[in-house]
């Protein structure tokens, strides 16, 4: 009998080791491929961004990364993301690095759950001669993504998924628009290559740069002053001209190239052509814990030092219709950055508007 137990223990522990060996390289070479859903740098809608106590927050982004100031957040469910992945042709270490054509596919943020998020792959189809992420399928798992074993890849994200060109990976980008992607400019949003190698559990897990905000953001409070009981923001809410018109990218006018690595091709603050607007509906604004209208909207990155931003805002104060206007001048409207407006109502000087410093974040302006 001791002897029946002894094999019987071999034989388990035999079949544990096996089990604990790798798998090995697919028959077929190819090898089940996560993206671990990625994080963004950037600012965060509703809620304060938090920073070094005794830092200065002024300064350019990449300083901010390295510091550690610029707030970084998770996606949010149902999330769209492309991706782009693209076969390295040259060997390690062989310079100048060559690439294959690079390959789409659509994702959807997911909660996986106990807090975790989950890229799930997702359906799109073409409309209109461009790649729509379809909506009512995004919940729907396409097929994984699965790439050669030994081979080296890199990889870029977008998000949210905006309508994409099948032939040049360009897309239309305005103001209004609030977007995010991987950004060579810095090395903590850099893509980077990643080479796949076949695992024991058959399932090859990435891990991504977080992404960076692409646009700026502006951020209106509106405080209740003297003699004031309410405000309530109109339908047309704020209205914002004498921005950035929208990226003049290509032949077509209104494309920006996501698919160059060039840093040239980000979307950037050109000299002139600051004739766009963009509204702020009223149903917007929300009201925060002290009883103020706060309300956010993105905008293009502006170098606007050499004309006037007009704010116009559309509000009942007490009940009573009322537009009240301002400008701002000198400004620079920076990617990946917050601008505060804060305006106090009150019925004897009407808006009381705060005095503008360029700075960024927590700070109001």
């Amino acid at each position: 009998m001791n002897d029946i137990f002894k094999y019987l223990l071999i034989a388990l522990l035999a079949v544990s080791c096996v089990q604990r060996e790798p798998s090995g390289v697919p028959e077929d070479g190819l090898v089940e491929v996560h993206i671990l859903a990625p994080q963004v740098y950037g600012h965060q809608v509703g809620s304060p961004a938090t920073k070094a106590d005794g830092e200065n927050v002024i300064g350019d982004i990449d300083d901010r990364l390295n510091k550690d100031l610029v707030p970084i957040i998770d996606l949010a469910e149902g999330t769209t993301l492309w991706l782009t992945y693209e076969r390295r042709k040259t060997a390690d270490g062989v310079e100048p690095k060559e690439y294959d054509a690079p390959v789409l596919k659509s994702y959807v943020v997911r909660s996986a759950g106990g807090g975790y998020q989950a890229l799930y792959a997702c359906a799109f189809s073409e409309v209109d001669g461009k790649l729509v992420v379809d909506a009512d399928d995004a919940s729907t798992t396409a097929t994984p993504l699965y790439l050669k074993h030994d081979e080296t890849y890199r990889f870029r994200m977008i998000s949210p998924a905006l309508p994409i060109s099948q032939s040049d990976l360009s897309m239309h980008v305005d103001n209004g628009d609030s977007f995010c992607s991987s950004d060579q400019r810095y090395t903590q949003t850099s893509s980077v290559d990643t080479k796949i190698v076949a695992a024991a559990s058959g399932v090859n897990y990435i891990s991504m740069n977080p992404m960076i905000q692409q646009t700026a953001r502006l951020r209106f409070t509106l405080k209740k002053g003297a003699n004031v009981s309410s405000i309530v923001m109109m339908g047309d809410g704020v209205e914002i001209s004498g921005i950035q018109d929208p990226y003049l990218h290509n032949v077509d006018g209104d494309n920006y190239n996501w698919s160059s690595m060039d840093s040239a091709d980000t979307l950037v603050m050109r000299l002139g052509d600051k004739r766009a607007w963009v509204t702020l509906p009223g149903e917007r604004f929300t009201t925060n814990a002290d009883g103020d209208l706060v309300g956010d909207i993105c905008i293009l990155p502006t170098d606007a030092r050499s004309n006037t931003v007009t704010i116009l805002l559309n509000m009942a104060v007490n009940g009573v219709p009322t537009q009240y206007i301002t400008t701002l001048n000198g400004m620079v409207f920076e990617h990946a950055k917050s601008y505060n407006m804060t305006f106090t109502v009150g019925l004897q000087n009407n808006i009381v508007v705060v005095n503008w410093q360029n700075v960024s974040w927590t700070d109001d302006i």
